[in-house]
């Protein structure tokens, strides 16, 4: 893609797996192997078409890292996909990803609390005051739904 393309609004379009790499800074660090090998069974089956989120990659021409879906892109590696579909985000700024991250991860399934804790010290740790994230760190309202 070129540059000004990546700049442009999100859009969806097909990239090679070994293309995409996960995100360091992830708020889930517990990956559920269960979840994978369940999404992989349902990937082979033809039942489930993963979607990632993604934006280039800060060093790599023509790499991009995940900002949404690391256990979806786990799943679609086991199940031997050679390419996702992905919705490819422009690059996002530290904390609007983490932002992004956080809030996906809190819709699908509470992070636990070293997750939650992590995620605090982060955003302290960057803006000094915690502030950015406001009131959306805390328990999800639907508690830890699938």
């Amino acid at each position: 893609m070129t540059p000004a393309e990546l700049r442009s609004p999100s859009q969806l379009v097909v990239l090679p797996l070994d293309a995409i790499d996960p995100c360091p800074i992830q708020p889930r660090v517990n990956i559920s192997v269960d979840l994978i090998d369940r999404l992989r069974a349902s990937i082979e089956a033809g039942r489930h078409e993963p979607l990632l989120e993604v934006e280039p990659a800060p060093d790599g021409e023509g790499r991009y890292q995940i900002i949404c879906g690391e256990q979806r892109w786990r799943a679609a590696r086991a199940a031997g996909l050679s390419q996702v579909l992905v919705r490819l985000q422009p690059r996002l700024g530290y904390l609007e990803r983490l932002e992004k991250q956080y809030e996906e991860n809190r819709l699908r399934a509470d992070l636990d609390v070293a997750e939650e804790a992590h995620l605090i010290t982060v955003t302290w740790n960057t803006e000094g005051d915690g502030a950015a994230m406001g009131s959306n760190v805390g328990p999800s309202p639907q508690g830890s739904a699938s």
